[in-house]
């Protein structure tokens, strides 16, 4: 996304003016009642992507002959995430193993320091589903011990990602943002809530002339969560980079965003149904450590009343 803003066509201080905003559905509309609103005000076009997991972003290895734009495609960098396009299918598919190893270090400098905190769940060898930070790590008591409760009487928790970041953000940030990302989610799962996960990226055309956006749903609240998949789908720059840049370059309606992809449009915390959140993008914690990463996060989700997260004495603890 750009680093530098233009001026509108007529002048720094004048706007096109467009007649009523048109919505564009390239998907069916999955995730509206849990997603921010989009002001219609100003605005020429609304461009929404909505898929029901990251296999099906569906993205080709190679770049096609209709896409109008083509950075999705180059060989890459830090900066971007992975070497090729084909290396960022194969982390969307069958996860970052290296976040999950992350999100579990930092999980465990966490209960070092706030060892009190109040876990619902155990761990064993034998148990319901496997918690894969831990099996990875190579720790035999990596199964899950769920406890006998009703599933309607289980708090479900809906997070929504922001994952748009501008061109300034460097790739490492994300990792760290993401690595810490799947760590509190991974933390409100232990602690016997059911996380119900989004990701999602809203970018807009200087003029106004076209917003976009395009929301995946990571994990569903009745299903254990593969740590890899989620620390990629979080915030990895190949999520943005790779995958959500392949998809507007793809649709010849997001053109008008230009070859710089637009600008992040912030997903809002306010008007959210009951029991969703927003997680804030790597660009609000510039040059933040994994770990002050997570406090950071876990403020956000405070601030918004989210139940679950730590309390402020484990807070101190952890940011000491």
């Amino acid at each position: 996304m750009a680093r530098r803003r233009r001026r509108f066509p007529g002048g720094a201080d004048t706007k096109p003016v467009y007649g009523p905003c048109k919505t564009v559905w390239k998907t069916e509309n999955l995730f509206g009642a849990w997603l921010p609103a989009i002001s219609e005000e100003g605005k020429g076009r609304i461009v929404r992507f909505h898929y029901d997991d990251t296999a099906s972003l569906n993205v080709p290895a190679a770049r096609p002959a209709t896409a109008w734009q083509h950075s999705a495609w180059d060989e890459g960098s830090d900066w971007n995430g992975t070497r090729t396009m084909r290396e960022a299918i194969e982390l969307a598919t069958n996860g970052w193993i290296e976040g999950a190893h992350k999100a579990h270090e930092l999980r465990e400098g966490i209960n070092a320091k706030a060892p009190k905190a109040r876990m619902l769940r155990r761990h064993g060898m034998a148990g319901a589903t496997p918690n894969v930070a831990r099996m990875l790590a190579g720790n035999p008591e990596h199964m899950r011990i769920l406890e006998l409760r009703a599933a309607s009487r289980t708090p479900v928790l809906s997070l929504v990602i922001d994952i748009a970041n501008s061109s300034m953000i460097d790739g490492e940030e994300m990792l760290a943002h993401s690595a810490a990302a799947a760590a509190l989610v991974d933390m409100l799962e232990d602690r016997g809530y059911r996380c119900e996960l989004f990701a999602g990226w809203r970018a807009q055309e200087a003029g106004n002339r076209i917003v976009t956006e395009i929301m995946v749903r990571v994990k569903m609240a009745e299903r254990s969560a593969n740590l890899g998949v989620v620390a990629y789908a979080l915030g990895h720059p190949a999520m943005l980079r790779r995958h959500g840049f392949a998809v507007v370059s793809a649709a010849p309606e997001c053109a008008p965003l230009g070859s710089y992809l637009g600008y992040p449009l912030e997903l809002s915390t306010a008007g959210l149904p009951a029991g969703t959140f927003v997680l804030p993008p790597a660009s609000t914690a510039r040059h933040a450590t994994a770990g002050a990463r997570f406090v950071a996060l876990v403020e956000a989700l405070r601030k918004q009343g989210c139940q679950g997260v730590p309390e402020a004495e484990e807070m101190r603890a952890l940011a000491a």
